[in-house]
């Protein structure tokens, strides 16, 4: 508990995939060492294969499809994802264009839409997002992750939204070995000592929210 933050004791909704979801991929992940640090209450949504555009099976399904599980008295909401709508767990990745709002026909009309959707059902909660950071894809860069993230910057800028760009803000490096052997359990999922790291990056942000 901190006493200082302005989110003790308040509820934060985490949605995101297996990085979000508590599982055998480290024992903390982001959110813990945050909620630690500020005294959260967390709610995690986190589900394993699931993207702002691909459902991995059924109850893993998209966030566009997840929003009624969201506590109504939640203070904040937060989304971190999109390595699943990269992978093409349930079907093939469609980036489409700025301005798509049809959440199963694009990646940016998943965004659009899962966006606008809970600013209006959650009218009392601050909300925020994280890009997708960096997975091992044996070099510094990918067309397609850029493409992503520039699509989450976008939608997110559209409805005024903070977005912190973990993608290119996070100091991560899972193309090189010692990064991975020290911070993550396989090229896309981080240990706990990944996480720590992380959240270090989250933190001033989420302060400032």
């Amino acid at each position: 508990m901190n006493m200082n933050s302005r989110w003790d004791n308040k509820k934060w909704t985490v949605i995101g995939d297996s990085n979000t979801e508590l599982n055998w991929a480290g024992q903390k992940k982001y959110h813990g060492y945050i909620a630690e640090k500020f005294g959260f209450k967390v709610q995690n949504l986190g589900k394993s294969g699931s993207g702002w555009f691909n459902t991995w099976k059924e109850g893993f399904e998209a966030f566009y499809l997840r929003l009624d599980e969201i506590d109504k008295d939640t203070d904040l909401i937060t989304f971190l994802g999109g390595g699943n709508d990269y992978a093409e767990t349930e079907k093939p990745f469609i980036l489409g264009s700025f301005g798509d709002t049809n959440p199963v026909a694009t990646f940016y009309g998943a965004l659009d839409y899962t966006i606008s959707t809970t600013i209006n059902m959650f009218p009392n909660a601050t909300i925020a997002t994280f890009t997708q950071f960096r997975r091992d894809v044996g070099q510094p860069t990918n067309a397609k992750l850029e493409a992503m993230v520039k699509a989450e910057l976008e939608v997110t800028a559209k409805y005024g939204i903070p977005c912190l760009d973990l993608y290119h803000q996070a100091n991560q490096y899972p193309w090189l070995t010692w990064y991975k052997e020290r911070y993550m359990t396989d090229g896309i999922h981080l240990n706990d000592a990944g996480h720590e790291k992380l959240a270090h990056k989250m933190l001033p942000f989420i302060e400032a929210l």
